[in-house]
């Protein structure tokens, strides 16, 4: 050892081997937000020393923020993919595939924390990138393209997202195949976006699709699995079809429950899905009770100002109006 530089990368090292494949489960989780204070202590002191800097650095700060996203803890995800962008591009350059993951993982952060506008500008410039260094067949490209179509549906032009996940959708099925869960996950989006749109029998069609890979490739208990519960039960709903939609609705609630724990955006999202379909069918009481749940922990986790709390208000509003 030769000082406080060979003890840095000591640290870092362990940091490295202790840190979670990802966050995942809820003990995945509880590991992270268990060393997130150190890792990131770790990989500041490591920038501080500017001959020292390198791509694990930057990496180690992107790994941190997407744990911190991963975990809802959306406060500290932001200050560390810009340290992360300012190495990457200090090495790389402007114009390099990894600075291009860099500026979509900040618009998906964006997308999740209500800032859609920003979202899109962001997934726009990591578009450009690729399509210039990569091309547009290229599932890096194609993955940008969906993220891009996820902020469009956000904010609520469903036809421009259906757009650029059908684009999407032709490259996975170009370069993976159909039975590819990527591709299932295509399906699944533009699922959605016919659901959006409001156009139900198609959306469930695509959603169908999606579901069969999804469980013949991650089982029924992925929480990858439970997006598309989740999708199939809101589609169901709105088609009045009352038990199937809470049967899909609470096989996602489930899944999230088991996998992040009471305290997650997913949770929230599934007890304010199955309060919906509650005071459809005019059960008011159970459904205010867990549009009150939603809203606790969507104030919790996403905080006061975010428009899935906004939406739980408003949701917890109507039931009361109906109650009266």
């Amino acid at each position: 050892m030769n000082g406080k530089t060979d003890w840095l990368q000591l640290c870092f090292d362990m940091i490295i081997e202790y840190m979670p494949i990802a966050c995942d489960t809820h003990d995945h989780s509880v590991k992270f937000l268990q060393i997130a204070a150190h890792a990131e202590a770790v990989a500041n002191y490591s920038a501080s020393l500017k001959k020292e800097i390198s791509v694990e650095v930057a990496k180690l700060f992107e790994k941190i923020g997407d744990y911190y996203e991963e975990c809802s803890v959306f406060g500290s995800v932001l200050n560390n993919y810009m340290k992360s962008l300012q190495i990457k591009i200090d090495y790389f350059g402007q114009i390099h595939p990894e600075v291009a993951i860099l500026y979509d993982n900040i618009g998906i952060f964006n997308m999740r924390t209500g800032r859609f506008c920003d979202a899109i500008k962001w997934h726009n410039k990591a578009i450009s990138i690729f399509e210039e260094t990569l091309g547009q067949e290229n599932i890096d490209t194609a993955i940008a393209y969906n993220n891009l179509g996820l902020s469009l549906l956000k904010q609520g032009d469903y036809d421009s997202a259906l757009e650029w996940y059908q684009k999407s959708k032709c490259i996975d099925e170009k370069i993976l195949g159909h039975e590819n869960i990527d591709t299932a996950a295509d399906y699944n989006n533009i699922g959605e976006a016919y659901y959006k749109k409001g156009e139900y029998t198609l959306a469930l069609e695509y959603l169908s699709e999606a579901l069969r890979v999804k469980i013949k490739f991650l089982g029924e208990k992925s929480p990858n699995t439970a997006i598309t519960y989740n999708n199939m039960g809101s589609a169901n709903w709105r088609l009045k079809k009352y038990e199937d939609a809470l049967k899909y609705t609470h096989k996602a609630l489930q899944i999230y429950k088991d996998t992040f724990g009471e305290y997650h955006a997913g949770t929230a999202l599934e007890y304010g899905n199955i309060a919906s379909i509650l005071a459809d069918m005019g059960n008011y009481q159970k459904a205010k009770k867990l549009f009150q749940k939603a809203l606790y922990i969507n104030k919790k986790v996403l905080g006061l100002w975010h428009p899935e709390t906004a939406l739980d208000y408003c949701n917890l509003g109507s039931v009361y109006l109906e109650m009266d």
